[in-house]
């Protein structure tokens, strides 16, 4: 085949990196990129289902929240696409080159870092709309929203050492240093996040009760949910940070690149998280839902042991409600003193009321339901 092209293709002279450095450069880098652009494409193929069916269900924050990171992943792709392309082709081929590479790739960390931030700060606000202390609750959102903060300031910062290596300026602060900060934060904040999360939600277990076996079982479901979503972007935050510090104050060549292989995913992470946490949504109301078509097949008596009309028996939940036994104004009237009846079960049963005096009683008439869709209101208002 070589013998069919003629001429030298106007070769010219120029600097190249030793093979070593430039495999220990590049591999890292290209390695991120390549896996971002597949973890890219399986959230946008699990975004486009969920958001023909199921996206129109949530709320205005919920909505918009996806939809932003929609719109911040694909300039992710569109860049990591430019830069596989552009690292292809290059011929800058230096070793300062091949680490600064163009001034477009320092797009990458400002718009990982952004969302990260609005991923993150989803999930705060819906783990501090589980809690029922308002001073816990903004306790939460004070630190984990600084922590949030700080990681998007690192990444800002990352890129701008990038632009200034671009540029032959000394950096005032090494670039591994503020990829460090960038990622530790950015763990700790998703690590945070999903411990409230996972033991706001153990609290209603173990100190609420009254849960019934379907209720306790979403429950518990969702806390693994809750702790498997930090593990999909604190594990690569935690290896990437562990690793730009134990080299940030390095200078080789075969060794600076290395934690870009842990930054580049991130985005895509966060996207695939921020699904698993929306289609928990879904999982609420197809889990309650068999529960109540299993219940609605094998009813069960209330708590109270009767029910105030046919209906409510067959129903199932009672809600909390107030009786009143006689009052000022029913001096008036002729108090029963004979027996009445109730119902049990579609059936008549006698009660003898005998009333001693006049006065006001309150109780609640709880079911066991009653406790499972306060549950299910908190967790829908929180996903909203």
């Amino acid at each position: 085949m070589s013998d069919n092209v003629s001429g030298t293709g106007g070769d010219v002279e120029g600097l190249l990196a030793p093979q070593a450095v430039a495999r220990a450069v590049l591999a890292p880098y290209i390695t991120g990129l390549v896996t971002s652009v597949l973890l890219i494409g399986i959230f946008f193929a699990l975004f486009a289902r969920y958001a023909r069916h199921d996206l129109k269900e949530h709320g205005i924050r919920g909505r918009a929240v996806s939809w932003t990171v929609c719109i911040l992943l694909v300039m992710c792709l569109g860049v990591s696409y430019e830069e596989l392309v552009d690292t292809g082709v290059s011929q800058l081929r230096g070793s300062k080159e091949l680490y600064a590479g163009p001034p477009q790739s320092n797009i990458l960390p400002i718009l990982s870092g952004l969302t990260e931030a609005v991923c993150q700060a989803f999930l705060l606000v819906r783990t501090g709309a589980l809690m029922e202390d308002i001073v816990h609750r903004y306790i939460i959102y004070g630190f984990t929203g600084m922590l949030i903060l700080g990681g998007l300031l690192g990444s800002v910062l990352y890129s701008a050492m990038g632009f200034l290596l671009i540029k032959n300026v000394s950096t005032p602060i090494p670039p591994t240093v503020c990829q460090a900060l960038w990622l530790w934060l950015s763990a700790a904040a998703d690590i945070f996040i999903s411990v409230a999360l996972a033991y706001t939600l153990h609290r209603r277990i173990t100190n609420l009760g009254g849960f019934n076996a379907t209720t306790e079982g979403l429950v518990k479901k969702l806390i693994t949910i809750a702790l498997q979503t930090a593990a999909y972007t604190s594990i690569m935050s935690l290896v990437g940070a562990a690793l730009s510090t134990a080299y940030a104050h390095s200078t080789d060549f075969h060794t600076i690149s290395i934690g870009q292989a842990f930054w580049l995913p991130l985005p895509a992470l966060h996207g695939i998280s921020l699904y698993t946490t929306l289609s928990i949504r879904k999982t609420i109301a197809s889990t309650l839902s068999n529960s109540r078509e299993n219940d609605s097949l094998n009813p069960t008596l209330p708590r109270s042991g009767y029910s105030r009309n046919p209906g409510d028996a067959a129903g199932g939940a009672v809600k909390l409600s107030t009786f009143r036994v006689g009052d000022r104004r029913s001096h008036q009237h002729a108090l029963p003193t004979t027996s009445q009846t109730g119902t049990l079960s579609g059936v008549q049963v006698p009660l003898e009321v005998k009333v001693q005096q006049t006065q006001q009683i309150s109780f609640d008439v709880r079911d066991e339901f009653d406790e499972e869709y306060s549950v299910e209101g908190k967790l829908k208002e929180s996903l909203s």
